[in-house]
C-alpha cells in the first residue's frame, strides 16, 4: 500500500475514530495503532528493511479476535 492509497481511504472517515490493525487473516486479531513513523526518522542509513521514506505503522495492545470479512471489504 502506498501513502496516497491510504489517504485516500481515511479522507472520509470520522477523524476521532479509532485506528485498529487486523493481522493474520486466517486466524483473525485486532489490535490498536499507536503511532506512525518514517524509517528516515530512525535509521541510520542502512535502510536494509526497505527505503527511508517507508512509513511504518506501530502496532499496540492486542484488543482481540478480528473478522476475517475485513480482507474482502
Amino acid at each position: 500500500m502506498k501513502v496516497s492509497k491510504l489517504l485516500e481511504v481515511l479522507e472520509d472517515c470520522d477523524p476521532d475514530a479509532r485506528v485498529i490493525i487486523a493481522i493474520q487473516p486466517r486466524h483473525p486479531l485486532e489490535c490498536h495503532a499507536i503511532g506512525a513513523v518514517v524509517r528516515e526518522w530512525f535509521d541510520d542509513g542502512g535502510a536494509e528493511l526497505g527505503t527511508l521514506n517507508d512509513v511504518i505503522i506501530l502496532q499496540g495492545d492486542d484488543i482481540g479476535h478480528g473478522d476475517k470479512a475485513a480482507w474482502d471489504a
